[in-house]
């Protein structure tokens, strides 16, 4: 059973007793998207936690610049062992950011849209 179902934020188990949490690559997913979320030095309770978009806006964004600045901070985070692959492209206003890496708890490939 799933509450919250708009995005799936909780999960109980079958017999709706416990919470369930998540682990492994899906915790590492999460968390990755919550920083990505995040500008560099906006959190109040840590500024060191978030993505540097400081760095990569630009009125014609670099996408070799873009890639190397998202690998370098993806190797940064926790859980990643290593960066196997970015891949920067522009739909309009829209940067795609591909990505694949290994992990603590195996591998992880997302894609993840900067406006």
């Amino acid at each position: 059973m799933t509450c919250f179902n708009i995005a799936g934020d909780v999960q109980l188990n079958d017999d709706e007793t416990d919470i369930l949490t998540v682990s492994g690559v899906r915790l590492i997913r999460e968390r990755l998207r919550v920083a990505i979320g995040t500008a560099l030095g906006t959190w109040r309770y840590d500024a060191t936690k978030g993505f540097p978009y400081q760095e990569i806006l630009a009125a014609r964004p670099d996408s070799r610049r873009i890639q190397l600045i998202f690998s370098v901070w993806l190797a940064e985070q926790a859980g990643i062992v290593s960066v196997d692959s970015v891949t920067v492209s522009f739909v309009e206003r829209l940067c795609r950011i591909d990505f694949s890496a290994t992990t603590d708890a195996g591998s992880l490939s997302d894609s993840i849209g900067l406006l």
